[in-house]
């Protein structure tokens, strides 16, 4: 009715363009009204609005192995970072770098604690919407 689609437009007014929200009618068959049938609102929904995307994750922060941020990233002997089950996985079957083939002396590693504290700050950043750390 032209009542609900009064209220519609109010609901969101001050958000900005939003989709027109989803109404569903049934035809109500009753006998009521002089034997002719009605529509009738049963429910309303609002469309999803699209969430603000976090900030892409800059590419020294990525594994090369997993292609996904890091949470606990080591230096291997090739001098590149890598996430640390990746890396120990890889060397449980190679003696190679996994970005270069090249076969290395150690499959030794080390924590990489610069960069993980870089990622750190970087996440906290992204979650508060604050760059600075």
């Amino acid at each position: 009715t032209s009542d609900d689609r009064e209220r519609e437009g109010d609901d969101d007014a001050d958000d900005g363009p939003a989709s027109p929200p989803l109404v569903v009618y049934r035809w109500d068959d009753s006998e009521t009204d002089g034997g002719r049938g009605n529509w009738t609102r049963v429910a309303r929904a609002s469309t999803p609005r699209a969430r603000r995307s976090p900030p892409p994750v800059p590419n020294e922060y990525v594994c090369p192995i997993t292609l996904n941020a890091m949470v606990d990233p080591c230096l291997a002997p090739d001098g590149h970072s890598y996430e640390r089950a990746a890396i120990t996985h890889w060397f449980s079957t190679h003696t190679t770098s996994p970005l270069t083939n090249q076969r290395l002396d150690s499959t030794s590693i080390l924590p990489n604690h610069a960069l993980r504290k870089a990622i750190v700050r970087f996440r906290e950043g992204a979650a508060g919407g604050d760059a600075a750390g």
